[in-house]
């Protein structure tokens, strides 16, 4: 049987995990979204700097290799490391995390609350069921 005072705990504790999932949800969909439009930017960059060297513009080859070296490193960069830049408040607005300084972002704070919530509750759960 669990206590109400524990009942109450692990109720709370589950309102606070759902806000906080949600939070962490707005991040990553906001990540997807920036990573989307950066590497898209970069590929029509690409393009561009492309169909302005077929015509003969000398200014093509370096819009075409940065948009293609940006389309490349976008690529491999994680969608986490862009949720940390997006979530992040920082003087730069999160580029920062990017350039991999051990800035905070909101992000793993929020995924850090949602860990120790997580383990709290486990813990909460396991105490109820062994309670005679």
């Amino acid at each position: 049987m669990i206590a109400p005072n524990q009942a109450d705990e692990i109720a709370q504790i589950e309102h606070e995990l759902s806000i906080l999932r949600e939070r962490y949800g707005h991040f990553q969909r906001g990540a997807r979204r920036v990573h989307r439009f950066m590497l898209g930017t970069s590929l029509v960059l690409a393009g561009v700097g492309g169909a302005l060297l077929i015509a003969g513009r000398s200014i093509g080859l370096p819009a075409l290799l940065l948009g293609l070296l940006m389309s490349v490193w976008l690529y491999h960069v994680k969608t986490d490391d862009m949720m940390d830049a997006v979530s992040d408040v920082g003087p730069t607005g999160g580029w920062e995390v990017m350039a991999f300084s051990p800035v905070r972002s909101e992000a793993k704070a929020v995924a850090r609350m949602i860990a120790e919530r997580e383990q709290r509750l486990t813990l909460l759960k396991r105490r109820a069921l062994s309670t005679p």
